[in-house]
């Protein structure tokens, strides 16, 4: 259960770091919102 947690928040914490990479503005734009 502890292995499946991990897995999956390490799996969203990589895809986010390489969408960050590949696109800075486009995270920029997803935690400004409504700015």
């Amino acid at each position: 259960m502890i292995t499946l947690i991990l897995g999956t928040f390490g799996g969203w914490v990589l895809f986010a770091l390489v969408a960050y990479l590949l696109d800075p503005q486009a995270r920029g734009r997803r935690i400004g919102g409504a700015r």
